[in-house]
């Protein structure tokens, strides 16, 4: 199904409102638009961002909607300007990105915007599911150690945390999952533990890249990538052992 957005109406609201009356047998709601213990907001000048910072105050984050390897992230956000010279690093950053000889092959290239979302703190996991049908067939929790501004710097497999955090990190993820309606293949899940318990960074419907795959056929004997496969095209899967 095609959606029309108005010019103009492409708010978190807006765009709820054109899905909705569209009919197309879905229903859209906004669940935060600024608001709570996380908020985030979807910003389209620098205006819009020293107002939000402005409204909710303390330390945020800007990065692309879309992208890969921490590229363009800028962290430790704590006043209006910061948030609004943020953006404007961003925006150009992306313009100067698209200039590239391969623009057109990353996601960075697709510029659906800059999220501006409260910094979260606490010690942060990747979550790797394989699923098949909604079932999960595979998981594994590994550390990030402290990173440098906002770049990874390396990974522990599997996680060092209890037994009851790394289970709760798997529902959690396996939950976000389903919520997005997505059902078969690999899903790389990026949380954090904080003070209110685990929180989710990002999905992303793809399996962990740089040396994940690798490492997991190194260390526990798991082809991510046959395993992805032939989720995607519904062929029988037999659990694999979960952070073998």
């Amino acid at each position: 199904h095609n959606v029309t957005i108005a010019a103009g109406e492409d708010t978190l609201q807006g765009v709820a409102a054109a899905i909705n009356e569209a009919e197309i047998g879905v229903a859209a709601s906004v669940i935060n638009d600024g608001s709570g213990a996380t908020p985030y907001r979807l910003v389209r000048s620098a205006d819009e961002a020293r107002d939000f910072y402005r409204r909710m105050g303390g330390e945020f984050v800007l990065k692309p909607v879309t992208g890969a390897g921490s590229q363009l992230v800028e962290v430790d956000i704590d006043s209006e300007e910061k948030a609004a010279r943020a953006f404007l690093k961003i925006q150009q950053g992306q313009k100067e990105f698209a200039k590239r000889p391969d623009a057109g092959f990353f996601t960075l290239d697709e510029d659906r915007g800059i999220m501006m979302e409260r910094k979260l703190k606490g010690p942060e996991v990747d979550v790797e599911l394989v699923i098949s049908g909604g079932k999960l067939i595979f998981s594994l929790v590994s550390d990030n150690p402290p990173m440098d501004g906002a770049v990874e710097k390396g990974d522990t497999y599997p996680t060092q945390m209890s037994a009851a955090m790394k289970a709760e990190f798997v529902r959690r993820a396996q939950r976000a999952v389903t919520l997005l309606g997505l059902r078969d293949g690999n899903y790389h899940v990026e949380m954090m533990w904080t003070r209110e318990g685990p929180k989710i960074l990002e999905v992303n419907a793809r399996m962990g890249g740089a040396y994940g795959w690798q490492s997991m056929m190194d260390l526990f004997g798991v082809d991510l990538v046959r395993a992805g496969v032939a989720a995607a095209l519904g062929r029988e899967i037999a659990p694999m052992a979960q952070d073998a």
